[in-house]
This record gives C-alpha cells, sequence and structure tokens, in this order.
C-alpha cells in the first residue's frame, strides 16, 4: 500500500486529524520520513484529494487534514458503522476460539 492510499485510509478511519498527529503515525508505523510525508500530504491538497484547516485559535495555532467528501455523510457513517461491527464480530469469534 502506498502513502497516499495509508494516508486516505487513515483520515477515513479516524476522520478529522492533527496534521502531526498523522505524520508521528506514519513514521512510527511505516518507516516514511518526515519530508516525504510532507510533500504526499501537499501534492494531494494540491489535487484536492484532502484539505488542511488551520486552528488559529488554539494555542499553539494546530494544522489539521480531512478528506474531501466523496460519499455523502450518512454513507460514510454507516460504512465506519458497518466496519465497526464486523471487527466487534471478528474479535468476538477470535475470542470464542482461544477459549476451546
Amino acid at each position: 500500500m502506498d502513502i497516499e492510499e495509508k494516508i486516505s485510509e487513515y483520515l477515513f478511519e479516524y476522520g478529522n486529524t492533527k496534521e502531526s498527529d498523522l505524520i508521528g503515525y506514519l513514521q512510527k508505523e511505516c518507516g516514511f520520513s518526515d519530508r516525504h510525508i510532507k510533500k504526499v500530504i501537499d501534492k494531494m491538497e494540491k489535487e484536492g484529494k484532502i484539505h488542511r484547516v488551520v486552528h488559529r485559535e488554539m494555542k499553539p495555532p494546530s494544522v489539521y487534514l480531512s478528506l474531501h467528501e466523496h460519499i455523502p455523510l450518512e454513507i460514510a457513517k454507516e460504512l465506519i458503522r458497518a466496519s465497526a461491527e464486523i471487527r466487534k464480530a471478528e474479535f468476538e469469534a477470535i475470542s470464542k476460539g482461544e477459549r476451546r
């Protein structure tokens, strides 16, 4: 999976995310460099795939990233709920299997 897919997947799963948190996650989990991640984020923003929101009222000001919605919000919420239910069912199945 390439870095753009990882960014999109993360933002879809968790929603608006502090840019520094996403960069830290990608560095730790995937081994990407800070500089490379920032270049890809800039590219994705220029292509309209994601957008940055600067919260100047916060001390210090923080930059958040979010996906541009390509599907209606209600459908996205249902997909996330369904995904969570599937993960819960998988976890329960694994737990039952371990008890045997």
